[in-house]
């Protein structure tokens, strides 16, 4: 025990007396990344606001539906989506499109009111800009609820009712506004995670560094003829590593919370957790791949490679939505499954969800360690 707090203490002290990489490099980068990201992309997490959509409207029919049409159009809660704009034709009504003054341009052909009346299949024509595919979405469903409507009327009148009315009933949806303060990350929010968890990626370098120095290089070769035992050297180095990673990892959740209000939730311990196992995993990756290549130089650039990959792939960088099967090669990335544990612990996300993240971290932590220790057990024969 004696042994390996010597090593461990010993190790320790090596790592905080580099300064220029543990306090520039992993505690004051990754904070004015967080500082300049969440700043220089705080519009893309905002939640849009639908508001009032232009479209124009042409009518060349004259017949009791396109007044029904009207009136629904003319409603209280429809002019809260939707500002009308009267249209002499389809061409000036294309040129205003075209000149983005509308975002759609509907149309009701001259037949419109007798193809109804006749059960006829009766379009409403919607040409939409392809530049506002949500406002289209928005406008396309408004109308279809109308189309609903005459559908409706159509059945009732083959059932033998007679002259039934279209009347639009305003005020049935109760609108209420929910805020999602608190229920979704801001921009400050979401790399405060992103890019902590890339600093613990980086955190393995220091694992490549001393398992290098400790085993490969001369000094290793000393150690191995003093009476301190393989594990005992191993368990001070993976513990000392640990600790000046998870060290860094607290300051800069201090740092961020208390200057940039990072929303790290209520849960904090839960949070620490993650992080800590999320430590642990990258001291094994960069511990396991310095034992597998045996040369350290080599393995840090294997690191660095794997970290960028890894980062990106998991939206560090920026958010990614990777569709269908392709999507599982997320699960692949250390950075998506600690950011995901802890999204989902400061933002409600699903619990199973978080349980299978962290298996799967533990598995991961396993798997590393335990091939690092085959790997050093044979370059020691």
């Amino acid at each position: 025990m004696r042994q390996i707090f010597t090593i461990f203490y010993y190790t320790l002290l090596r790592n905080l007396r580099d300064t220029g990489e543990t306090v520039l490099q992993m505690v004051v980068f990754p904070i004015v990344l967080i500082f300049i990201l969440g700043n220089a992309l705080g519009g893309t997490f905002e939640q849009p606001q639908i508001g009032v959509s232009e479209i124009g409207y042409v009518r060349l029919d004259q017949g009791p539906v396109a007044d029904y049409f009207e009136e629904f159009l003319a409603g209280d809660e429809i002019a809260k989506l939707l500002n009308v704009n009267q249209v002499d034709s389809r061409q000036q009504g294309l040129e205003m499109l075209e000149d983005r003054e509308i975002v759609a341009l509907v149309e009701l052909g001259e037949d419109f009111s007798q193809r109804v009346m006749e059960g006829k299949t009766s379009p409403i024509l919607v040409t939409t800009h392809p530049a506002s595919p949500f406002r289209a979405m928005v406008i396309e469903n408004i109308l279809e609820s109308f189309i609903q409507g005459g559908n409706t009327l159509q059945a009732l009148t083959s059932m033998g009712v007679e002259q039934p009315e279209f009347v639009f009933a305003g005020g049935i949806i109760e609108d209420k506004s929910i805020s999602t303060t608190g229920l979704t990350p801001r921009a400050i929010d979401y790399y405060g995670v992103t890019m902590m968890v890339m600093m613990v990626m980086y955190g393995a370098l220091y694992a490549t560094s001393g398992m290098s120095s400790s085993y490969l290089a001369t000094i290793g070769q000393r150690i191995k003829t003093t009476p301190v035992r393989a594990a005992q050297q191993y368990i001070g180095l993976v513990l000392a590593n640990v600790l000046t990673v998870f060290g860094q990892v607290v300051v800069i959740m201090a740092f961020s919370g208390l200057v940039f209000q990072v929303n790290w939730g209520d849960n904090l311990p839960l949070v620490l957790l993650i992080a800590l196992l999320m430590v642990v995993l990258a001291i094994g990756l960069g511990t396991m791949m310095v034992m597998l290549v045996q040369d350290e130089r080599r393995a840090s650039s294997i690191i660095s490679t794997i970290t960028v990959i890894s980062t990106f792939i998991a939206g560090g960088y920026f958010r990614v939505n990777i569709p269908g099967v392709a999507g599982l090669i997320q699960y692949l990335s250390p950075n998506y499954l600690a950011q995901t544990a802890i999204f989902n612990t400061v933002y409600s996300g699903p619990p199973q969800q978080t349980i299978i993240m962290i298996a799967a971290m533990l598995g991961a932590i396993i798997i590393t360690f335990g091939i690092a220790m085959v790997a050093e057990r044979r370059a020691i024969r």
